[in-house]
């Protein structure tokens, strides 16, 4: 038979849910003021002023951009009719372990412009646009670089790919599928209808 001084001592039930319900509760602490840009203002944490410039020498030309899965950006166009892509990090600054000083260049040999750039799942650059080789008409031409801005010679064996529709063919666009493979889609002059073409990754 239980003695009457423990049964006195024995916490009730309502007090013994009443100090659960005080460990659980939530205490609610003051923050720090914080300023939330408003959409579309210039974000000041990339390059401090939200804007960057790059003088690559010669006449520039900016055609595509894209972020990868880093959050660094590439931009894309020609500079002295040669594909040319600089990456610059979150900040704004350039990545100096990209190509040369942030920059990658794609010679193939004649009139050449990036039109369109994009980043597969391993992390490799594709540079989509035309290039004007062995005669007056454009082909459609892409080139794929390594993550570090360096030709990668496992596409197409020497990094670079170019088709020939038998007109004036200009890639706007590159895009990667699923399965890895490049899309490059643009026009050709034959049939007057936008020609898509497809390289094998």
């Amino acid at each position: 038979m239980p003695s009457l001084f423990n049964s006195w001592w024995k916490p009730s039930k309502t007090n013994r849910t009443a100090r659960r319900a005080a460990k659980s509760r939530l205490r609610v602490e003051q923050l720090e003021d914080r300023v939330t840009p408003a959409a579309g203002m210039l974000d000041t944490t990339f390059s401090g002023d939200g804007k960057v410039t790059t003088d690559l020498g010669g006449s520039n030309s900016v055609h595509a951009v894209a972020v990868d899965g880093l959050g660094r950006t590439l931009v894309a166009g020609d500079t002295n009719q040669n594909f040319k892509v600089t990456r610059y990090q979150v900040d704004g600054s350039l990545d100096m372990g990209f190509g040369t000083g942030g920059t990658a260049t794609v010679d193939f040999g004649s009139n050449d412009s990036a039109r369109g750039v994009a980043v597969d799942g391993l992390g490799r650059i594709l540079l989509g646009g035309f290039s004007t080789i062995g005669g007056d008409n454009n082909d459609f031409a892409v080139a794929r670089l390594t993550d570090a801005g360096i030709l990668d010679a496992s596409f197409s064996d020497d990094s670079k790919a170019t088709v020939d529709f038998g007109g004036d063919d200009v890639g706007f666009g590159v895009a990667v599928d699923g399965l890895g493979r490049v899309v490059l889609g643009g026009y050709s002059r034959i049939g007057g209808a936008p020609t898509p073409s497809r390289q094998p990754g």
